[in-house]
């Protein structure tokens, strides 16, 4: 039984060790009050966190990427809000 744990554990180490590294970019939020809640993939979720009073400008976050990943789907608080293409110009300077 011990010998079984410690195979799956190491299964589960090699693959999660050859997954690609994730990329950093940002991401536009409708005003300043946007915080990332999760990434699924190509959907970016962003939610307001019911706060009233906020900058009315577009706002960014950084969010962590399949390299792959092009264009993203922004979801605001559960409700579809636009696409965005995540291309080099908008990658951090690292």
């Amino acid at each position: 039984m011990n010998r079984w744990r410690v195979t799956i554990l190491a299964a589960v180490a090699l693959v999660t060790s050859c997954a690609p590294p994730l990329r950093q970019a940002m991401v536009d939020t409708p005003n300043s009050c946007f915080r990332l809640e999760r990434v699924e993939e190509d959907r970016v979720y962003l939610t307001s966190g019911g706060q009233r009073i906020c900058l009315q400008v577009i706002g960014h976050v950084p969010v962590e990427l399949d390299p792959s990943i092009r264009r993203v789907q922004l979801f605001t608080d559960g409700s579809f809000w636009m696409e965005q293409d995540v291309t080099a110009e908008r990658l951090p300077a690292k």
